[in-house]
């Protein structure tokens, strides 16, 4: 600690000279002398001094830093050599304390004195961040870096790249942690990073590899490894080599998620094929003239995807024989046997501009026509070389001819090489091309063939840069690829990005002269603070309402900003920078010059530009539409910062529910928000299908499909209780709640899937589709939502931000802001693999929606199934009062500040602590057994030998007390374990082991909490990890469960209210449920079950009953039996006491008046149905609802009529679009809240004369809506909260005891996938053609239709229905005549 209190000194004792001197005016000792740097320079390992970035006294003051520490390391050593041992001037004189070189003290002093030099040579010198300083940046804070435990940031899922312009590589270095942190959530188990270092022949690449364990943090290891390879070449380089400092560099890096093989080193990105090798290069200097230089090159790719096939000459090749083929061709071997890696090997053949042997290589494949395969021979490497040498010399010889050939005349250089070499082929050269055997036949078909091969090479030498050789490849595979490509050739010019079926983004940040590139769209903000930095401020706050105002009157400026690129068309980007001054120079390649580029910042006297191209369209000019693709990062209200890096991102997300939900809440009750208008969007659909099917009649085929809603894992599980709630209100609504994997296995593939296990018969011809992902990014729902815009314009997502992969691609089809289809919870990006406050903010987001819907049919038809408008207002008043329930239950209010006092929160995480001593009762004994061991042995002392030493005289040990030492030994976790039971209070005679946790509740809570807990506990260490089971303690449990009840087991199950009349019978379903399994006995033991919900009760049998504040008026139900309310109009009113009744009890109850009212044909609805509109009128006595605005903001949108494709085509015909969101105010908007003491009094003021349980049957749908919506949300809370506090425990123990050696983050799991972004586990490499196919076919049926008036399957084909009448076969042949293109082929 000497050696780093000195050096920290170092930094001091400079800045003090300095002031002295008067070399840093305006600056005093006390700003130097601090009790800050004290305590810092002692305890932090840092000094701050107030001194500008980059300033020189502040570059002298840094390098006296790692001067002093070389300088005192040498002496140390000198000192050491030269003394046997060393007296401390503070011991005492005569005193033995010295310190002994003798017995290793020499090495461990010299070794913390040269760590700390080499420390300060990183950190000082080199400029590497160190742990106490990230997130830093500031110049004039002194720091000893800890070289070799810097935390730079996390893992990626897939391509990280960034250009470095204005900012400091200190800067760069933390952008690329925050990039790395957000794009983990893709998966990583291994990766990789590589940057070119400059050498004398041009550039090399340094690629640096690892592979993750199990609980150690990937960008850990990476950032680790790639650092100290940094900081050894900087200081093992010489000036030649090393890259001019204001010189962009290119960090191209990824991290994997194994799809083809096992994860390992070989498996990791960045991949390379063949290895740098020198070769003779061509290229055009700036003044047009071709130049000859040796050149090293290779090329790297990063690839997020998969790779199946691809064609040579026309004949698809699968990966297999394209791997097995490649060796010979390159000359290298297979490196590794991913599939990715051989897209590295195909672009060493397809990048072959001004390299001869490649462009040799490449015509001996595709220069001699389709005839030639895989399978034939190729000319031998030292034939191709020597072919390569003569194409050489023969370019030489025509330039010396002549010296006017420049850029601009390159195509009479072309023709004129091409001349010469057919002359030289058929001449002194002609055995060199016979030997090779490709040319051979007649001397027609000779000529014919050695014309196109020359033909093809030179083409191939002027043409085939990298962006034409990645297209190229693009366009002959199959598969999904988001690519990343850069060559060794153009390490200081130029890199590609490409996006086919998976998903690419470009951000371009001028202030700070970065350009970001990645697969995950947020990892392209993690520049945003750093811009800000360097000139802009973003105004954008995390959770921030979105309000029309903020988005009509935005005038984005010139800021940051991203292009994503169109992964379903398939598109890719030219990221080039040249010198400015010098300008970019001649275009080499003709197959380019369509394309043009447009410059995008100038920043460090470099130009940026883009060039942007279509893998399908020849030359497409797509610049023109750059600027309407542009999305702003600043001061943009519909992008969301990135979260702060925070030690409990599972805490932090659950402390944040009740702010969010009040957020959500908010937004509508003002009406202002963008998601009321994507609200009026749906219901306007939703309507419009209605209308269609009625109008339809009895033509209507029962198999179309009115909703389809789709999503996967959480999402889908909280999308079918929607569906549920939604057919409740609607019976008429046809609607589905169906796997997005399944929806595109059966519609995405060629050869669809079976449908085993579940029935699919539906005509999704025209369906309304709701897509629920709270990522917004994960591939089935992504790619669902592309393949669907071939049945239906008619598509809505719910998830985290507008600013999302499947936002982007609905906003496609939906152009123009008030044709949003999206409805945000402006949560955000959150890192956390288990999913809490994103799952929670889409069940309130669909809530919100149910009961807009339930307003707008109210108001406008007068009916909405079996919730009425006074109904909607006791739902709603329960919807407010959720926020409070949520504020107990959480121990957050919605202002984020902890609640003083007994809450809800208490109880469940005194019971997540309870339930954490069982997990750690086996680790805890293990480390108690083997302390005692250690002592016993050591000391000679076991327990019972020693006592009977110690009492009898006999020194010889009987056998009989070294078997009771035996058995203690033996059986000493098992004593030590009941010991621990009996001192916390638990059940002793539980199992020993691995503990199981079974969750019951409804189907979304429970599952939903299934994959919170198991993830919560993925990295735990075998000793204390827990097996987790669920199921729906109303449905399947005990069938499913009991069987697996042992003693130990650890049931948790959420009860629905019981003092509920419409929840009785579900209620006792759930208590006889979790009675069978808790009566499960054996050792007089049984499973350890505790219920959680809002009935005060507690079941016997379990441990314990958390009860839940509901924060909500009572019903009638609940009132009876006290003072307040008795049962009127009934026998039992003379009981002073009566209990709830059940449902069974209602149905005896009944009047004979009630049954004739019900009974009366008056009250029977359409199809005999009973509407309770006809039974009871609608009350009055409500209350309006406060809000600050309906949609006011609107109104200042003047002169946008219904016109066109775009919001006006949808608007209503009553006239424009202000007077249609005007109605829209009036029928959709205002929801009122009942004004009663309780829910029931204006029942009874409104039906004097109806009984008690008459109006209690009132209330049973309000209450069914009740608990699917809200009271099963706190529920889901709660687990959260006291499983989350149960895995801290764990969590936080293993560091405790092993004083920081073990640990994991509970916030990631092994495989760090929080969003499937890759094919999971259904691929789409044959999504763009199936949706093509479905949309061509889906307008054949609808002219058919219009001409034979037929109804006929949308997805029929020829093959499937043999029998077709003339006039069905002549439509159809007229309509082949189409092209796809007709028919639209891009989802735009």
């Amino acid at each position: 600690m000497a050696a780093v209190w000195a050096h920290e000194w170092c930094h001091l004792l400079t800045a003090t000279a300095l002031v002295a001197g008067g070399a840093c005016s305006g600056y005093s000792y006390k700003q130097i002398y601090t009790f800050e740097n004290l305590f810092l320079s002692i305890f932090r390992r840092r000094v701050e001094l107030p001194l500008q970035q980059n300033d020189l006294h502040s570059r002298v003051i840094r390098h006296a830093g790692w001067i002093g520490s070389l300088f005192i390391a040498l002496v140390a050593t000198f000192l050491s050599s030269t003394s046997a041992s060393i007296s401390w001037p503070f011991v005492a004189q005569g005193s033995d304390d010295v310190f002994d070189w003798s017995h290793g003290g020499r090495a461990a002093f010299l070794c913390g004195v040269w760590k700390t030099a080499l420390e300060a040579v990183g950190s000082d010198m080199l400029g590497i961040p160190s742990a106490d300083k990230r997130g830093h940046h500031d110049a004039s804070v002194f720091h000893c870096g800890n070289f070799g435990v810097i935390l730079i940031g996390r893992a990626s899922r897939a391509e990280v790249r960034i250009l470095i312009g204005r900012a400091s590589r200190a800067e760069v270095m933390a952008t690329l942690q925050k990039m790395i942190e957000v794009t983990m959530v893709r998966g990583a188990q291994s990766g990789g990073l590589m940057t070119y270092w400059s050498i004398a022949k041009g550039y090399k690449g340094a690629r640096t590899r690892v592979v993750n364990g199990k609980r150690s943090d990937l960008a850990e290891l990476l950032m680790l490894k790639f650092l100290r390879r940094e900081a050894i070449h900087a200081l093992t380089s010489t000036p030649s080599g090393q890259r001019e400092s204001a010189a962009p560099e290119v960090f191209q890096g990824h991290t994997r998620f194994a799809t083809s093989s096992i994860t390992n080193l070989e498996g990791a990105h960045p991949h390379q094929w063949t290895p740098p090798r020198l070769q003779s290069f061509w290229y055009l200097n700036r003044k047009g003239y071709l130049k000859r230089v040796v050149r090293s090159v290779e090329i790297f790719v990063t690839h997020n995807g998969d790779f199946d096939f691809w064609k040579v000459n026309g004949t698809t090749i699968p990966l297999e024989k394209l791997q097995s083929w490649l060796p010979g061709v390159l000359d290298a071997p297979l490196p590794s046997p991913v599939d990715s890696c051989a897209i590295p090997g195909l672009l060493d053949i397809l990048r072959t501009q001004g390299l001869w042997n490649r462009s040799v290589r490449f015509a001996c494949i595709f220069g001699l026509g389709a005839e030639n395969g895989i399978d034939d021979p190729l000319p031998s490497f030292e034939e191709i070389t020597l072919m390569g040498q003569l194409f050489e010399t023969t370019l030489e010889s025509v330039l010396q001819t002549s010296t006017h050939f420049k850029g601009d005349t390159l195509p009479e250089l072309r023709a004129r090489l091409k001349a010469n070499l057919y002359i030289r082929a058929q001449g002194d050269q002609k055995d060199l091309f016979e030997r090779t055997q490709l040319f051979t036949g007649k001397a027609e078909e000779i000529k014919a063939s050695l014309d196109r091969f020359i033909e093809c090479a030179v083409d191939a030498f002027f043409d085939n840069d990298l962006l034409h050789a990645t297209r190229f490849f693009l366009q002959q595979a199959k598969g999904s690829f988001g690519l990343v490509v850069s060559c060794s050739l153009e390490a200081d010019k130029e890199v590609i990005v490409a996006a086919q079926g998976q998903t690419m983004s470009v951000a371009f940040y001028p202030h700070a002269g970065l350009v970001l590139f990645g697969s995950e769209l947020a990892a392209t903000k993690a520049a945003l603070l750093l811009e800000s930095h360097h000139g802009r401020r973003s105004s954008r706050r995390s959770g921030r309402r979105i309000s029309m105002g903020d988005v009509s009157g935005a005038g984005y400026s010139s800021g940051a900003y991203r292009v994503d690129l169109d992964a379903f068309a398939g598109e890719l980007v030219r990221v080039s920078w040249n010198d400015a001054k010098a300008g970019s120079g001649f275009c080499f390649s003709a197959q380019n010059k369509g394309y043009s580029h447009r410059t995008i910042m100038e920043c460090g006297g470099y130009s940026v530009q883009t060039t942007l191209a279509n893998v399908r369209e020849s030359a497409s000019e797509l610049m023109s539409t750059l600027r309407e693709r542009q999305v702003p990062l600043h001061d943009n209200p519909l992008v969301l910062n990135l979260p702060e890096t925070v030690k409990d991102p599972v805490g932090k997300d659950i402390a944040d529910i009740p702010r969010v939900l009040h957020l959500i809440q908010a937004e509508w009750a003002e009406g202002a928000g963008m998601n009321r208008v994507t609200a009026y969007n749906f219901y306007r659909d939703l309507r419009q299908v209605l209308k269609n099917k009625a109008s339809a009649g009895e033509e209507h085929d029962p198999r179309r499909l009115d909703l389809l809603i789709t999503g996967c894992e959480v999402s889908l599980w909280v999308a079918e209780q929607f569906a549920a709630d939604l057919k409740s209100v609607l019976p008429e609504l046809n609607v589905v709640a169906f796997s997005a994997n399944k929806v595109l296995g059966l519609l995405g593939q060629v050869f669809p899937l079976p449908t085993i296990g579940h029935q699919f018969s539906h005509d999704f011809d025209g369906t309304l589709v709701l897509l629920v992902s709270h990522s917004g990014g994960t591939f089935a729902p992504l790619a669902v939502a592309n393949l669907m815009k071939a049945f239906s314009s008619r598509l809505f997502v719910v998830t985290s931000e507008w600013d999302t992969q499947i936002g982007l691609a609905l906003h496609r089809n939906n152009t123009g802001l008030l044709n949003a289809s999206v409805f945000s919870t402006n949560v955000g990006f959150r890192p956390a693999e288990p999913s809490s406050v994103s799952l929670i903010a889409i069940q309130q987001m669909l809530t919100q929606l149910l009961l807009y819907i339930i307003n707008r049919e109210a108001k406008e038809l007068g009916a909405a199934g079996e919730i009425r408008g006074y109904e909607l207002a006791q739902l709603e008043s329960m919807n407010q009062d959720c926020i409070k329930a949520l504020e107990d239950i959480v121990g957050v209010t919605r202002h984020g500040e902890p609640i003083i006092g007994p809450t809800a929160a208490q109880g469940l995480r005194q019971q997540g602590r309870t339930w954490a001593q069982h997990v750690l009762e086996a680790p805890i004994a293990w480390i108690l057994s083997a302390m005692y061991i250690v002592i016993t042995v050591v000391a000679g002392v076991p327990p019972a030998s020693t006592l009977y030493s110690f009492l009898g005289d006999d020194a010889t040990v009987p056998k009989l007390f070294l078997l009771v030492d035996a058995v203690l030994y033996v059986f000493l976790p098992l004593w030590i374990t009941f010991l621990l039971r009996l001192l916390h209070g638990r059940t002793v005679l539980h199992r020993l082991g691995t503990r199981t946790v079974v969750v019951g509740d409804v189907p979304w809570v429970s599952q939903s909490i299934d994959a919170f807990l198991s993830k919560l506990f993925a990295c735990s260490y075998s000793i204390a990890s827990i097996h987790v089971l669920s199921g729906n303690p109303a449905d399947h449990f005990v069938h499913r469960h009991t069987h697996r009840v042992v003693r130990g087991t650890l049931l948790a199950v959420g009860r629905p209210d019981s003092r509920l009349n419409g929840l009785a019978s579900t209620e006792q379903a759930v208590n006889l449920s979790v009675k069978q399994a808790s009566s499960i006995a054996n050792l007089t033991s049984t499973c350890e079950s505790i219920t959680l919900g809002h009935a005060p009760d507690q079941l016997n049998l379990t441990a314990n009953h958390i009860v839940l504040t509901d924060a909500r008026k009572r019903f009638l139900c609940e009132l009876l039996g006290t003072n307040r309310l008795q049962l009127r109009n009934d026998s039992s009113t003379d009981s002073p006491a009566i209990r709830t009744p059940n449902i069974t009890d209602f149905s005896k109850r009944l009047s004979n008046k009630m049954w004739e009212r019900i009974t009366s044909p008056k009250a029977a609805g359409p199809r005999g149905r009973v509407r309770r509109s006809e039974l009871f009128p609608r009350p009055t006595r409500m209350k309006n609802r406060e809000a600050s605005g309906m949609l006011g903001q609107l109104y200042s949108l003047q002169g946008e009529k219904g016109e066109g494709d775009g919001m006006g085509a949808r608007v209503d015909s009553s006239g424009s679009l202000q007077e249609s969101i005007a109605k829209d105010i009036q029928l959709g908007t205002k929801i009122e809240v009942a004004d009663e003491p309780y829910f029931g009094k204006g029942l009874e003021d409104c039906y004097p004369t109806a009984t008690t349980i008459e109006l209690m049957r009132m209330q049973v749908g309000v209450q069914h809506i009740y608990e699917s919506r809200i009271a099963s949300l706190q529920r889901c809370v709660a687990f959260m909260v006291m499983f989350h506090e149960m895995g801290s425990q764990v969590q936080n123990f293993w560091p405790r005891v092993s004083l920081g050696f073990l640990g994991y983050n509970m916030a990631r799991t092994q495989s760090c996938m929080r969003i499937a972004t890759t094919s999971s586990p259904v691929t789409a490499s044959d999504l763009r053609n199936r949706m093509l196919e479905i949309r061509e076919s889906v307008a054949v049926a609808r002219l058919k239709k219009v001409v034979l008036k037929d109804s006929i399957d949308p997805i029929t084909t020829r093959q499937e229905s043999p029998v077709i009448s003339p006039a069905e076969l002549q439509l159809e042949m007229h309509l082949e005549k189409f092209s796809f293109d007709a028919l639209g082929n891009s989802p735009s």
